[in-house]
């Protein structure tokens, strides 16, 4: 039983390339330091970064405001700290979203197959036939500025690529 529960959770594995490729080990610290100070970012002891300050416009980098201020005299760490929460918000939403989307057409497609998965799959070529620069800047021209029509934007871009990997995984589990 504990082997093949060692098979099927391989956190070992993962720590013991982590430590074997340092890069990969600052990789994750950045990226959870990150996520880290983003998360705390209203307990830290930062400067508002919406007050603007005309006396301390166009500093450069000191102790009190370690990145400078802008030309309205805002902290620019303070707004690079805030920044990282709607950042890091968005892209969750956009992924789970494309994740849910791509599981959905995927999985129908590649369970029922027949004329909903050459349906399915024609909706997905077609996504894919355009660049994503582009059908994401049309998306977002015709929803209209915001953040959550940036997700929807970017969700609709990138969906359809991981559909057809799921289908493909639903296919082979099929087979077997």
């Amino acid at each position: 039983m504990e082997g093949a529960l060692r098979r099927r959770i391989p956190r070992r594995a993962i720590l013991h390339n982590m430590h074997r490729d340092p890069g990969s080990f600052l990789g994750f610290g950045i990226v959870a330091g990150v996520i880290l100070v983003a998360a705390l970012a209203p307990l830290l002891p930062l400067h508002d970064p919406t007050h603007l300050d005309l006396q301390n416009r166009l500093l450069s980098p000191s102790f009190e405001f370690p990145l400078g201020t802008d030309h309205l005299g805002r902290d620019e760490l303070s707004r690079l700290v805030f920044g990282a929460r709607t950042t890091l918000l968005m892209s969750a939403a956009s992924l789970l979203i494309i994740m849910t989307m791509a599981a959905v057409v995927g999985g129908l497609s590649g369970y029922y197959g027949g004329w909903v998965d050459s349906g399915m799959m024609l909706v997905v070529d077609l996504l894919l036939a355009f660049p994503a620069l582009i059908l994401g800047v049309a998306v977002a021209g015709i929803l209209g500025p915001s953040l959550i029509n940036v997700v929807i934007a970017v969700s609709v871009v990138w969906w359809a690529s991981h559909a057809r990997v799921i289908r493909g995984m639903v296919l082979s589990a099929r087979r077997r």
